[in-house]
């Protein structure tokens, strides 16, 4: 990024503060907790959360698959559909979680990938099923068990990730509070 000193028209002049530097993974940023929760609730507010979009696809997906009587036909459709809204959640959660790691500074990929997997699930299921009243069961749950079978892993991926992070800033907070000022 240039430095806008010499530019009196630029952002600075018009009092705009500059961006502070990106976090450092694994070390606590020179912000208090309450700038990083504005920050990220600001993004959660204004932007659509990879959270979000990953739920809507997913709903769209579940809701237009169990239209069929592939699941009507079953002795406990209600139990398939908990079972398989159980998944996403979990998928919701690893996407939360990664888009957390992100703001913290951490790479993750996860919500960018599980997103995208849901994408391409709701372009899969307008081809392989274009009428989903005509669906029958087998290949309902091929397609079901394809587009949910990397969720449990992402999700233990990131939920790993996750500790570490959190075991790393702990204790840079205690190490932090055991050294004298």
């Amino acid at each position: 990024m240039s430095d806008d000193s010499a530019n009196p028209s630029g952002p600075r002049a018009a009092g705009i503060p500059a961006p502070p530097p990106p976090p450092t993974p694994g070390r606590l940023p020179g912000e208090t907790t309450a700038q990083v929760n504005s920050r990220t609730w600001d993004l959660a507010l204004n932007l659509g959360h990879p959270a979000l979009i990953y739920v809507v696809i997913e709903v769209f997906i579940f809701s237009r698959l169990t239209e069929g009587p592939a699941l009507r036909a079953m002795s406990h459709p209600w139990l398939v559909g908990a079972a398989l809204f159980g998944v996403v959640f979990f998928g919701a959660w690893a996407v939360f979680y990664s888009t957390l790691l992100r703001d913290m500074g951490h790479q993750s990929r996860a919500a960018a990938l599980m997103v995208a997997w849901g994408a391409l699930g709701v372009a899969a299921q307008f081809v392989l099923f274009p009428e989903p009243a005509a669906v029958t069961a087998t290949p309902l749950f091929a397609f079901l068990g394809a587009h949910l079978a990397p969720i449990l892993p992402c999700w233990a991926v990131v939920m790993i990730r996750w500790r570490r992070a959190r075991r790393r800033f702990e204790a840079e907070i205690a190490a932090r509070a055991a050294t004298p000022s």
